[in-house]
């Protein structure tokens, strides 16, 4: 799965979660993380770009490949 598709498929989940201790667990990888990814390393794409990503998250969901946030969580704990 592509990142812009990773991200969107993360948008939609996060947009569902009616847990507030999940989303600060959300808020708190993301912070984590922002101080390893530089800015200048995220390149554009295409909208065809965009939308094959979505299409691709979307069968990789489909099929189950997914991992839930308590799998992330401890995977990136630090």
């Amino acid at each position: 799965m592509e990142m812009d598709a990773i991200k969107i498929k993360i948008v939609q989940d996060i947009l569902n979660v009616q847990d507030a201790s999940i989303l600060t667990e959300i808020e708190e990888v993301l912070k984590m993380n922002k101080s390893s990814v530089s800015a200048k390393s995220l390149d554009p794409m295409t909208a065809e770009e965009l939308t094959s990503r979505v299409e691709e998250s979307m069968a990789d969901y489909k099929a189950g490949r997914v991992k839930s946030s308590q799998e992330l969580l401890k995977k990136y704990d630090q």
